[in-house]
Protein backbone atom coordinates (compact mmCIF):
# COMPACT_ATOMS: atom_id res chain seq x y z
CA UNK A 1 0.00 0.00 0.00
CA UNK A 2 1.10 3.42 -0.75
CA UNK A 3 2.32 5.35 2.44
CA UNK A 4 0.95 8.09 3.78
CA UNK A 5 1.46 11.33 1.99
CA UNK A 6 3.02 9.38 -0.57
CA UNK A 7 3.07 10.35 -4.58
CA UNK A 8 3.41 7.57 -7.23
CA UNK A 9 3.20 8.40 -10.70
CA UNK A 10 4.63 5.61 -12.57
CA UNK A 11 2.06 3.98 -14.77
CA UNK A 12 3.67 0.42 -14.88
CA UNK A 13 4.70 -1.91 -12.57
CA UNK A 14 5.69 -5.66 -12.65
CA UNK A 15 4.41 -6.52 -8.96
CA UNK A 16 1.95 -4.35 -6.25
CA UNK A 17 4.64 -3.45 -4.23
CA UNK A 18 6.48 -1.47 -6.98
CA UNK A 19 5.00 1.99 -5.41
CA UNK A 20 5.94 4.89 -2.75
CA UNK A 21 5.38 2.61 0.18
CA UNK A 22 6.96 4.58 2.49
CA UNK A 23 5.56 8.04 4.38
CA UNK A 24 5.85 10.93 2.16
CA UNK A 25 8.19 9.30 -0.80
CA UNK A 26 7.58 9.81 -4.51
CA UNK A 27 8.05 7.99 -7.62
CA UNK A 28 7.83 10.48 -10.09
CA UNK A 29 7.43 8.10 -12.79
CA UNK A 30 9.06 5.70 -14.94
CA UNK A 31 8.68 1.77 -14.58
CA UNK A 32 8.99 -0.92 -11.33
CA UNK A 33 10.38 1.17 -9.33
CA UNK A 34 10.44 1.57 -5.24
CA UNK A 35 10.51 3.88 -2.64
CA UNK A 36 10.17 1.99 0.30
CA UNK A 37 11.05 4.21 3.53
CA UNK A 38 9.93 7.50 4.47
CA UNK A 39 11.04 10.53 2.40
CA UNK A 40 12.50 8.31 0.05
CA UNK A 41 12.30 9.28 -3.69
CA UNK A 42 13.20 7.72 -7.24
CA UNK A 43 12.46 10.61 -10.05
CA UNK A 44 12.26 7.46 -12.83
CA UNK A 45 13.61 5.31 -14.60
CA UNK A 46 13.30 0.94 -14.38
CA UNK A 47 13.57 -1.40 -11.58
CA UNK A 48 15.36 1.21 -8.84
CA UNK A 49 14.73 0.78 -5.50
CA UNK A 50 14.87 3.45 -2.58
CA UNK A 51 15.16 1.35 0.71
CA UNK A 52 16.72 3.95 3.15
CA UNK A 53 14.94 7.01 5.08
CA UNK A 54 15.15 10.30 2.93
CA UNK A 55 17.02 8.47 0.01
CA UNK A 56 17.09 9.66 -3.40
CA UNK A 57 18.02 7.89 -6.91
CA UNK A 58 17.29 10.29 -10.18
CA UNK A 59 16.78 7.41 -12.72
CA UNK A 60 18.48 4.90 -14.76
CA UNK A 61 18.24 1.28 -14.40
CA UNK A 62 18.99 -1.12 -11.45
CA UNK A 63 20.31 0.87 -9.02
CA UNK A 64 19.39 0.57 -5.53
CA UNK A 65 19.86 2.28 -1.76
CA UNK A 66 20.04 -0.24 1.28
CA UNK A 67 18.59 0.01 4.28
CA UNK A 68 21.59 1.19 5.77
CA UNK A 69 22.21 3.96 3.48
CA UNK A 70 19.94 7.05 5.23
CA UNK A 71 20.13 10.05 3.16
CA UNK A 72 21.92 8.70 0.25
CA UNK A 73 21.83 9.63 -3.37
CA UNK A 74 22.70 7.77 -6.59
CA UNK A 75 22.25 10.41 -8.99
CA UNK A 76 21.47 7.58 -11.65
CA UNK A 77 23.32 5.61 -14.07
CA UNK A 78 23.02 1.80 -14.21
CA UNK A 79 23.58 -1.18 -11.58
CA UNK A 80 24.82 1.58 -8.82
CA UNK A 81 24.48 0.85 -4.86
CA UNK A 82 24.93 2.92 -2.09
CA UNK A 83 25.11 1.05 1.17
CA UNK A 84 26.96 3.90 3.78
CA UNK A 85 25.58 6.26 5.34
CA UNK A 86 25.14 9.48 3.03
CA UNK A 87 26.39 7.83 0.01
CA UNK A 88 26.47 9.62 -2.98
CA UNK A 89 26.84 6.94 -6.19
CA UNK A 90 27.39 7.23 -9.80
CA UNK A 91 27.62 3.96 -11.98
CA UNK A 92 27.66 2.52 -15.99
CA UNK A 93 27.43 -0.88 -15.44
CA UNK A 94 28.60 -3.47 -12.93
CA UNK A 95 31.70 -6.27 -13.15
CA UNK A 96 29.65 -8.87 -11.77
CA UNK A 97 27.66 -7.47 -8.79
CA UNK A 98 25.77 -4.65 -8.41
CA UNK A 99 27.78 -1.84 -7.51
CA UNK A 100 31.13 -3.44 -8.17
CA UNK A 101 32.12 -1.04 -10.84
CA UNK A 102 31.04 2.75 -9.34
CA UNK A 103 32.37 5.99 -7.63
CA UNK A 104 31.04 7.06 -4.14
CA UNK A 105 31.44 10.85 -2.53
CA UNK A 106 31.67 10.61 1.31
CA UNK A 107 31.64 13.34 3.82
CA UNK A 108 33.77 12.65 6.96
CA UNK A 109 33.75 14.74 10.02
CA UNK A 110 34.76 14.95 13.51
CA UNK A 111 35.72 17.44 16.00
CA UNK A 112 38.46 17.68 18.63
CA UNK A 113 39.83 19.80 21.66
CA UNK A 114 43.57 19.04 20.78
CA UNK A 115 46.38 17.36 18.57
CA UNK A 116 45.31 13.90 19.53
CA UNK A 117 44.54 11.41 16.37
CA UNK A 118 40.21 11.45 16.08
CA UNK A 119 38.47 9.05 14.44
CA UNK A 120 35.97 10.77 11.92
CA UNK A 121 32.39 9.31 11.19
CA UNK A 122 29.95 9.31 8.42
CA UNK A 123 27.26 10.72 10.25
CA UNK A 124 29.44 12.55 13.25
CA UNK A 125 29.55 10.14 15.85
CA UNK A 126 28.89 6.46 15.09
CA UNK A 127 28.82 5.43 11.20
CA UNK A 128 32.08 4.04 9.71
CA UNK A 129 33.39 3.69 6.24
CA UNK A 130 34.31 0.09 5.97
CA UNK A 131 35.22 -1.55 3.04
CA UNK A 132 33.26 -4.72 2.03
CA UNK A 133 35.91 -7.26 1.70
CA UNK A 134 37.83 -8.34 -1.62
CA UNK A 135 37.75 -5.45 -3.03
CA UNK A 136 40.01 -2.80 -4.04
CA UNK A 137 39.45 1.25 -4.06
CA UNK A 138 41.13 4.14 -5.63
CA UNK A 139 40.59 7.27 -3.31
CA UNK A 140 41.38 10.84 -2.96
CA UNK A 141 40.34 12.57 0.38
CA UNK A 142 40.43 15.79 1.32
CA UNK A 143 40.78 17.01 4.59
CA UNK A 144 40.31 20.51 5.84
CA UNK A 145 40.88 21.77 9.85
CA UNK A 146 40.15 25.04 11.52
CA UNK A 147 40.58 26.22 14.67
CA UNK A 148 37.78 27.63 17.04
CA UNK A 149 39.29 29.25 19.56
CA UNK A 150 41.94 30.94 17.18
CA UNK A 151 41.04 33.19 14.61
CA UNK A 152 42.04 32.78 10.99
CA UNK A 153 44.12 29.29 11.55
CA UNK A 154 43.04 26.64 9.15
CA UNK A 155 45.02 24.10 6.81
CA UNK A 156 44.01 21.41 4.23
CA UNK A 157 45.58 18.20 3.00
CA UNK A 158 45.03 16.32 0.42
CA UNK A 159 45.79 12.57 0.19
CA UNK A 160 45.79 10.35 -3.06
CA UNK A 161 46.36 6.27 -2.88
CA UNK A 162 45.13 2.76 -3.47
CA UNK A 163 43.88 0.67 -0.39
CA UNK A 164 42.84 -3.40 -0.77
CA UNK A 165 40.98 -5.20 1.70
CA UNK A 166 41.10 -8.89 1.19
CA UNK A 167 38.69 -11.41 2.01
Amino acid sequence: TRGTGAVDLQVKRSTATMIGSGNYSVVAGGRNNTASQNLAAVSGGYGNVADAVAANIGGGKNNSVSSAATYSTISGGYQAKADKYAQFVRAAGKFSTQGDAQSSDFVLRASTTNATATEMFLDGSAAKLVLANDTTWAYMILIVARRSDSDGESAAWIFEGCIDRGV
